[in-house]
């Protein structure tokens, strides 16, 4: 018998020895006396170990190893029968210098090691990692313009911010720095400065075959007038050639700053533009331009950056459904694709506002919903359906919105036309459905009017509604109408406020869709959107509620008796204003004894009598302010803790709806001063103020 493990002392060898007897075999297997199984030899077995030893995990193969770990070689020792699971970091390598040096954890896999340091201490190098060439230590050039700090050793940029400013650069002209460095900017004697480059027809910068270039406006000048130039200072010229037709995407984008693009075949000649655009940036495309030179006038306010960009694609022919004649049939439904391009105004819709059109038809046998949506991202798109292609008494809806949609319900058998405008050349989808006929939701057209005669709040929605009814403050807006019968006459309220912020628009008519029904200042805007009519006659009267978005809202109708307005006698001053109270009120007045305190921005700095009224709020709220003068030109302007001098003027009106001045806005809890004022010193006299308070939220 062999020992392993510690030595055991020889008397307690001995002691083991007898009482464990002989040892045979039949022996007690559960009896305390014989040696410790792990202190002596066992018989060759080709069982495993019952319990690992300190080298790992007992095992017979190399598959009995694995230990989901990809980096680790996994093995089996063949001496002790246990795994061997070694980090092996070759195995976590991506052969990236710059993210250093990956390493293999037994526990958790691959992980990354610490990103390459390539900071040398040296303030005049601009250090990077590459994987090409490891560590790169540049000169420091900020600006790119291939010139060092010259702060710096052996540095001759003395602006390291301006690409255009370095030791020897060319002096320009006109954009008042000092672009060589030498001390002199300009004109100032010795500077000798020339023109800057692209300035002009004679040396224009050329993008043929197309890209992105950045062209400076700074030091040029206005030399050329394209048609929509507007507010612009500055030009640059730039050209290309077309081998062959081509269509044509150019853009000028200075960030904040608006920019005019021109295309001509003639450089600055009149009469050969193609084509102007202005915006934020702008942009123009063209379809299948014939094959020759083409110029672009490029224009901004002063020093801008302008890039400029050119994408040149094989050509395209025109849409087919321009024109009534060649309208693409949709009577299968589904998505169609359409682009503004180079298309004429040829018809004229109710809501649009002459764009060019494209032109689509449907034919249905029987009675059916129709379902059309024009979308053009943030775009609004004027569409209208009419039975007579062209004809806009014919038209059954027309609506301008951001989709356009339009939901026709129990639309009848017969063949319809939809007109697709385009306030700009952009792409748009058309989605068509036809299905079977159901009726219009409640609140849809004038004969289903809801009835909210009691008076309180109620929950409304757009989503399914169509433009039917017109009011005089809204524009081709979906809607939603109500009716209130009233018993008697009565100051009636009315606060619309819808969902996630959209602009609405509500109205009281006499009859319903008939604007010119509308007592006098019973339209509004805004959100919340909320107008009052005082003494609302005794009848049924109907609430139109309107938006570009088909929203959820909430609509309160609040009734009150007819109240007499407040006589004004002395309002003349901020310091002896006229307290309104926080919830405003009906005020008359007369400003023909007042005297000219104050001047406002608008209606030629009212220079008439003016009266003014306090209002102090404790709240947020949406004012609703209307002066209505009594035959003379009023002007109504806000102001905010204080009325001397305009600084602290927030709003002024004159002349907003008819002969009333108006002012809608949301505010913040504070102190207000409403001035009533008049266009010229002839103009003064009785006057009637609404100030509506509408609380927020």
């Amino acid at each position: 018998m062999a020992l392993t493990g510690s030595r055991i002392p020889w008397p307690a060898f001995l002691a083991g020895l007898l009482l464990s007897g002989c040892g045979c075999n039949g022996g007690d297997d559960d009896a305390d006396g014989g040696l410790p199984d792990a202190e002596v030899d066992a018989e060759p077995t080709d069982a495993p170990p019952t319990e690992p030893d300190a080298s790992g995990t007992p095992c017979q193969t190399d598959e009995d190893c694995a230990d989901e770990i990809d980096c680790t070689v996994d093995r089996c020792d063949p001496e002790g029968m246990t795994c061997q699971n070694t980090p092996n970091d070759d195995l976590c390598a991506d052969d990236r210098y710059c993210n250093g040096d990956e390493r293999c954890s037994p526990t958790e896999g691959c992980v990354p090691g610490p990103s390459r340091a390539c900071n040398d201490d040296n303030v005049c190098t601009i250090d990077l990692c590459d994987e090409a060439q490891g560590c790169v230590h540049r000169g420091r050039d900020f600006d790119g313009d291939g010139h060092d700090d010259w702060h710096c050793e052996g540095g001759d940029d003395c602006n390291d911010g301006d690409a255009r400013i370095y030791l020897g650069a060319p002096e320009i002209c006109g954009d008042m720095v000092d672009n060589n460095c030498d001390g002199l900017t300009d004109f100032e004697p010795g500077a000798n400065c020339t023109n800057p480059g692209f300035d002009t027809c004679d040396e224009p910068l050329d993008i043929t075959g197309g890209g992105a270039f950045e062209v400076s406006l700074a030091g040029t000048v206005r030399d050329y007038a394209p048609s929509c130039g507007w507010g612009t200072t500055n030009d640059v010229v730039l050209t290309f050639t077309l081998d062959e037709a081509a269509d044509v995407e150019a853009s000028a984008d200075s960030e904040f700053v608006l920019t005019t693009l021109a295309l001509e075949t003639e450089c600055g000649a009149e009469g050969t533009e193609i084509e102007c655009e202005l915006g934020f940036p702008a942009r123009i495309r063209t379809r299948n331009l014939p094959a020759g030179t083409y110029y672009l006038i490029v224009q901004a306010q002063s020093n801008a950056d302008v890039v400029v960009t050119l994408e040149i694609s094989d050509p395209t022919p025109p849409p087919e459904n321009e024109t009534c004649d060649g309208a693409i049939d949709v009577s299968a439904g589904g998505r169609f694709e359409g682009s503004f391009v180079d298309i004429e105004d040829d018809h004229d819709v109710s809501c649009g506002f002459g764009y060019p059109e494209l032109v689509y038809t449907f034919t249905i046998d029987e009675t059916s919903d129709v379902d059309l949506t024009a979308s053009a991202g943030f775009n609004f798109v004027p569409m209208a359906v009419a039975t007579t292609c062209g004809d806009e008494e014919t038209e059954i809806h027309c609506s301008y919105s951001a989709p356009s949609h339009q939901r026709l319900y129990s639309l009848e058998a017969g063949t319809y036309y939809a007109l697709v405008e385009g306030p700009g050349e952009f792409d748009f989808t058309l989605d068509v459905s036809i299905g079977p006929p159901t009726e219009p939701p409640e609140g849809d057209v004038c004969d289903g009017a809801i009835d909210v005669s009691g008076g309180g709040s109620f929950g409304g929605t757009l989503v399914g509604m169509q433009d039917d009814v017109d009011v005089s403050c809204g524009f081709s807006q979906i809607e939603q109408v109500f009716f209130l019968e009233l018993e008697e006459a009565q100051d009636v309220t009315v606060r619309v406020e819808g969902d996630g912020g959209e602009w609405m628009t509500v109205a009281i008519q006499e009859v319903c869709g008939d604007s010119d029904t509308e007592p006098d200042r019973a339209c509004r805007g805004g959100n919340p959107a909320a107008l009052r009519v005082r003494e609302l006659p005794a009848g049924t009267h109907f609430i139109v509620v309107e938006s570009f978005s088909p929203t959820d809202y909430t609509l309160d109708v609040t009734l009150a008796d007819p109240s007499p307005p407040v006589e004004v006698d002395v309002a003349e001053t901020c310091a002896d204003g006229w307290v309104t109270g926080t919830n405003g009120g009906l005020f008359v007045g007369d400003t023909d004894d007042a005297e000219d305190d104050y001047g406002a921005t608008c209606g030629g700095q009212a220079p008439g009598p003016d009266e003014a009224y306090f209002l102090s709020l404790l709240f947020s709220a949406r004012l609703s302010i209307t002066l209505d003068p009594d035959g003379w030109d009023g002007v109504l302007h806000l102001h905010q803790d204080d009325c001397v001098g305009v600084d602290n003027e927030i709003m002024c009106n004159d002349n907003w709806i008819g002969d009333n001045s108006v002012i809608e806005l949301n505010v913040d809890a504070a102190n207000f001063y409403i001035v009533v004022d008049g266009r010229t010193e002839e103009d003064h006299g009785p006057y009637t103020l609404d100030v509506l308070v509408t609380p927020n939220g």
